[in-house]
């Protein structure tokens, strides 16, 4: 799942970004009690953004409920595939796709791990060959109850703001892309800091996007809870994270322990009064949230009604416009697997398919400050550290043709490299990717219209990345999707042959 950047100067830090342009229907409800899916994303790795790790695996598959990857087409949509060219791409039939383990992990010892109990949950094999993961009475109910109970308290509390609050829009909503924002929250809700917070207070796991409480949702209807925020870009946090498990992403709920100081840090600079930020408006105000995107939440999960399968469809062709928009903060949470319990995926976040893909999106447009690696957080960090260090330690590569990313990920799959649960992702991956390449190089300025600049500035990138580079810039060309502002690479490591390479190619402004 990866950016460059734009640029408008403000009074402490450079606006950047390298752009992505850009209310679904209620899905029937299930028991807050009981959460059945029956697999989670697919994934892989690459030979240079990957290091050695355990091997993932599939989850088995039935006739009446197949294994499904977690942003896969509904089941009826399989064998024929999406239908419109602008969708994700089309996948074989069930037939095809795997039903045994990939790696080293064999069936037994896959079934033994996601039958270990949690504290919160625990899972059982329905007679179908998927899971069933249940609540526990005596801390899974309560933990959701509580944090649901919160979530209502906190939009009661919302919807008391005075009419003149709720019409507030800041600059920053306008100049960065909210635009965007507004186009997908028509599709796709996103779930408020608040909700989260509440949730890993009380020791709880996220539930599936059908199970959210409404009130912890934000949707086209209630969005100016982020119009006025007092952050420096849009209040939106979009996670990047991996599987634990093909039943549940996070059933011990280690990744939302590992977010809480985050969001309560971010949280607090969205809501402060005083904020001034980069901007002469949206300082901030006591109803304000940040909206995060997770996939679980956010996109129906197996078992999906008709209404659920329609709206993961339009969810899942308009992904990659979360990941790749330039002023949305995308967090890679990179940081290991719990070993408690033991996940049934061990594969490490770089060697995840879509992680990867995800990464890359992100890699296209981001600002520089605002790709985030969550292994540099530490404790007590004020929102102006996190916007300052998390960004640092090369998650940042060269920005490669959708060509080339189809060949390398084609490659890294075949020597298990990178893994998906299902081939079939693999294509819709490569098809997200170019999507978002196309549209963040071409739409730049009507994404971010105060953008002046893409930044690529001190990655250490140097004459052994000229070739992808050139390779992306003739891909640009022959697309029809140069960018119309200039492309940053200053502070790199090129040598002057290189620099004047890159600085004279056709139909495109390089600044190096």
């Amino acid at each position: 799942r990866m950016g460059a950047s734009c640029s408008a100067t403000t009074p402490t830090h450079q606006a950047m970004a390298n752009v992505e342009p850009t209310s679904q229907p209620e899905p029937k409800r299930e028991s807050v009690a009981s959460i059945s899916t029956h697999a989670p994303k697919l994934e892989m790795p690459m030979s240079t953004d990957i290091g050695n790790a355990d091997n993932a695996l599939a989850v088995p598959s039935s006739e009446d409920a197949p294994a499904m990857p977690v942003r896969h087409l509904p089941s009826e949509e399989i064998a024929t595939g999406i239908g419109e060219a602008d969708n994700a791409a089309a996948v074989p039939s069930l037939n095809h796709a795997p039903a045994t383990p990939v790696g080293h992990l064999s069936a037994e010892e896959i079934a033994l791990r996601a039958q270990i109990p949690t504290r919160q949950a625990e899972v059982m094999t329905t007679a179908e060959g998927g899971f069933t993961l249940k609540l526990t009475e005596s801390d899974g109910i309560p933990a959701q109850a509580s944090a649901a109970k919160a979530a209502e308290q906190d939009r009661l509390d919302a919807e008391a703001a005075p009419p003149e609050v709720k019409a507030l829009v800041g600059d920053r909503w306008k100049k960065y892309g909210g635009h965007v924002v507004e186009e997908m929250l028509e599709h796709t809700p996103l779930i408020t800091a608040q909700y989260l917070i509440a949730l890993a207070k009380s020791g709880g796991i996220m539930p599936r996007a059908q199970e959210a409480p409404l009130a912890a949702r934000i949707t086209k209807k209630n969005m100016w809870r982020l119009q006025y925020s007092g952050i420096y870009r849009l209040p939106v946090l979009v996670l990047s994270y991996p599987w634990a498990d093909p039943f549940h992403p996070d059933r011990a709920g280690h990744l939302l322990q590992q977010l809480l100081p985050i969001l309560e840090t971010v949280l607090e600079t969205a809501q402060d009064e005083t904020t001034t930020g980069h901007g002469t408006s949206g300082r901030g105000n006591k109803y304000q949230t940040i909206g995060v995107f997770l996939d679980y939440t956010a996109l129906a999960q197996e078992p999906r009604v008709d209404e659920d399968a329609a709206a993961f469809r339009t969810s899942l062709a308009e992904l990659w416009r979360w990941y790749a928009h330039p002023m949305l903060t995308v967090l890679m949470c990179t940081a290991e697997l719990s070993g408690a319990p033991p996940p049934t995926n061990p594969k490490p976040y770089g060697a995840r398919g879509w992680c990867f893909c995800e990464q890359k999106m992100a890699s296209l447009a981001k600002g520089n400050n605002i790709l985030w690696d969550i292994r540099n957080y530490r404790p007590g960090m004020s929102y102006e550290d996190m916007w300052e260090e998390m960004r640092k330690g090369g998650v940042r590569r060269p920005f490669m043709s959708p060509d080339r990313l189809a060949i390398q990920m084609k490659e890294a799959v075949s020597k298990g490299e990178l893994v998906f649960s299902y081939g079939a992702d693999l294509d819709v991956v490569v098809d997200l990717y170019r999507k978002a390449f196309e549209t963040s190089f071409r739409d730049i300025k009507s994404l971010v219209p105060v953008c002046d600049g893409m930044f690529f500035k001190d990655y250490g990138w140097g004459d052994d990345d000229l070739p992808i580079l050139m390779e992306a810039f003739e891909y640009m060309r022959n697309k029809d999707c140069c960018p119309t502002v200039p492309i940053r690479l200053g502070g790199n490591n090129f040598s002057p042959g290189a620099k004047k390479q890159l600085s004279e190619a056709p139909r495109l402004i390089i600044d190096i």
